[in-house]
């Protein structure tokens, strides 16, 4: 009996080939908004998710205030008040950072990069690693002592090992701005022994040269501090200069991107009104917005355009079986019934529909990444960078646009096919009502009359 019912309804295709073609490009076009809107939903989802991922979650404290506004002192943030932020549960590591380019009489530029941490925050990270000797110890940081881990770079440029004890001679006098009749010596050697060579990971950002402890640096800059100002006429306490060196800023890494919220509303309490908490994903924020907004527009098609697809195929297979209805009545009256004539219907529309939804794919897959293309573009004008700046993390937008065209999995070509296919037997299901009502007798009399 199925041998019979794959044979009628091949043969009604064969006769009918204008109402199969008919179906056929109406499925057609509404599987290439299936796909194009399923694929560009997924990708760009997957997209955000995997940009986010590269990037490391710090955060930071910064003003938000008018100075302005403040005639004698400005607000500031106890230590105290860092301390407890680095303790909340979202933080997985903290460190603060005192920074110093020195104005070497070599003429060269080199940043140094202090640590409160025997790990600095970077190679905590990842974003770099050791190569050659190793990290501070405890006791080290604690000490202040005269120890740094350099580049690769560097040490290539300087033909330095690891054991090599460094001096750099610099000139405060070399600072723009300097007041050149100043007298005074200006001059002052850094010296420090290499106690490890870092490089920087694969699609990292680095703009490190020297890594040493924090009290190792200190008065190398409370020097130059005092140096410089002396020079314009003003003279600073060390206690003046000293305060101005502890307002150094704290980096906490979160430990996920969903802990942002909730480190920002427990940071509050402990900032006040006149300081913000920035994030090392606000840098790249007009880039995720873009991606997620066509997430978002392409899963509302998609479900747009389920709900046409049912509307559409159940007015046309309807029409198709009124069309059919004194055929149905003779199959009726010779004995056929309805559930093979059910079975049939529903051959007739699955070899059309899937006929329609192979190619479909493919056609939506190319307006998907037409459409990849076209976004990535405008992302790209909106910068002119041509990757994301971040030194807590880098990507290309050629690795942007690779994140999108590899997101196309099988389990999206799947989930298309049963949409479709399972849309399309909705559709059938529900305009059966039809066949259950035909009458054979008052449809042989109709065409008889």
């Amino acid at each position: 009996m199925n041998r019979h019912i794959f044979r009628r309804g091949n043969l009604y295709i064969k006769r009918n080939l204008g109402k199969a073609i008919a179906l056929f490009l109406i499925v057609f076009l509404l599987g290439n908004v299936f796909s194009a809107s399923l694929s560009l939903r997924q990708a760009s989802s997957q997209a955000a998710a995997a940009l986010i991922s590269k990037f490391k979650v710090i955060a930071w404290v910064e003003s938000d205030y008018d100075p302005t506004e403040f005639a004698d002192e400005l607000p500031e943030i106890s230590e105290a008040a860092y301390m407890k932020l680095a303790a909340l549960p979202e933080v997985a590591f903290y460190d603060n950072s005192l920074s110093l380019t020195p104005p070497l009489v070599s003429g060269e530029d080199f940043f140094i990069l202090g640590t409160e941490h025997y790990e600095p925050l970077d190679f905590y990270l990842g974003i770099n690693h050791i190569t050659a000797g190793r990290l501070f110890t405890p006791e080290e940081v604690q000490s202040g002592a005269p120890y740094a881990i350099i580049s690769e770079t560097f040490a290539k440029t300087q033909q330095l090992d690891v054991g090599d004890e460094v001096s750099l001679t610099y000139d405060v006098a070399m600072l723009p701005q300097y007041n050149k009749a100043y007298k005074d010596p200006n001059r002052r050697t850094l010296a420090f022994t290499v106690i490890g060579i870092f490089r920087t990971a694969e699609g990292q950002i680095s703009t490190r040269d020297i890594y040493m402890p924090n009290n190792a640096l200190i008065d190398e800059i409370l020097f130059i501090d005092m140096e410089f100002s002396r020079s314009l006429g003003i003279e600073l306490t060390l206690e003046e200069s000293l305060h101005a060196i502890n307002k150094r800023t704290f980096y906490y890494a979160l430990r996920r991107p969903q802990d942002i919220r909730s480190f920002g509303q427990a940071a509050a309490q402990f900032i006040g009104d006149n300081f913000k908490v920035v994030y090392s994903t606000d840098q790249f924020e007009h880039y995720i917005g873009p991606i997620e907004a066509t997430s978002n527009l392409s899963g509302l098609v998609f479900w747009l355009s389920s709900g046409v697809a049912i509307t559409v195929l159940i007015f046309i297979i309807l029409i198709f079986m009124h069309s059919r209805k004194y055929e149905m009545g003779i199959y009726l009256s010779l004995g056929v019934k309805r559930p093979q004539l059910y079975a049939q219907s529903m051959y007739e529309i699955f070899v059309v529909v899937v006929t329609a939804l192979l190619p479909a794919f493919f056609t939506g897959q190319f307006i998907s990444n037409e459409l990849v293309s076209s976004l990535l573009v405008k992302l790209a004008n909106h910068s002119a960078e041509t990757s994301f700046p971040s030194r807590w993390g880098n990507l290309s937008m050629a690795e942007v646009y690779s994140l999108f065209r590899s997101s196309s999995t099988s389990s999206v070509v799947l989930f298309y096919l049963a949409t479709g296919v399972g849309l399309s037997l909705v559709a059938v299901a529900i305009s059966l009502i039809y066949i259950y009502r035909v009458n054979p007798k008052e449809i042989l009399l109709e065409e008889q009359s």
